[in-house]
């Protein structure tokens, strides 16, 4: 163990017992992104206050790594070069936008984007490559890329999204339609 993770010098005056680190999952996150005349910007949500875990906080979607995301492959669009990995990365960070913010990064079979009609038909607390399949859409796994840190990308103070609040149908968001912001800045 490295000293500078070793144990506390006085175990005695700790607040709360230690015990192990929860173990690593597989998860993916998803920033989506656009550009504007003010420069780039990312969506975020909000953790519900009574949250478990970091209550309130403004976080990007995203979750765990189900053993589903593995298997539907068949059912993604692919870039040549992404690997199986990423795909199912991809494919995680897709189910969790829809589920969490019902933003859905998919395609139809004639290549057009999903539209609010394809979202409103789906359910967010169902299985959802089931019903993506079962509508025939192709979830755009070509779309998500690896993020690597980049100087000068600045990312917005945070904005609540309340449904109500969007003028434009929300998948336009995300397919650079000049979508309008329909939320109120939050201050921290």
């Amino acid at each position: 163990m490295a000293a500078h993770n070793g144990p506390m010098p006085r175990p005695s005056q700790l607040i709360h017992p230690q015990r192990e680190p929860a173990p690593v999952r597989p998860a993916a996150t998803v920033l989506l992104l656009r550009d504007s005349p003010q420069g780039v910007e990312v969506l975020m949500t909000r953790r519900s206050l009574t949250a478990s875990f970091a209550p309130g906080a403004y976080v990007f979607p995203g979750g765990g790594i189900d053993a589903a995301d593995a298997q539907a492959h068949g059912q993604a669009t692919r870039r040549p070069t992404q690997s199986d990995l990423h795909l199912t990365q991809a494919i995680a960070a897709i189910r969790e936008s829809f589920e969490e913010l019902g933003v859905l990064l998919a395609v139809r079979p004639d290549g057009a984007p999903a539209t609010a009609k394809d979202v409103a038909a789906l359910d967010r607390k169902a299985p959802f490559l089931p019903q993506a399949a079962a509508r025939g859409l192709w979830l755009a796994a070509h779309s998500i890329k690896l993020m690597k840190y980049q100087r000068g990308l600045h990312v917005l103070p945070p904005y609540e999204i309340n449904p109500r609040d969007i003028k434009k149908d929300p998948q336009d968001l995300f397919l650079g339609k000049g979508f309008e912001w329909g939320a109120r800045h939050t201050q921290r």
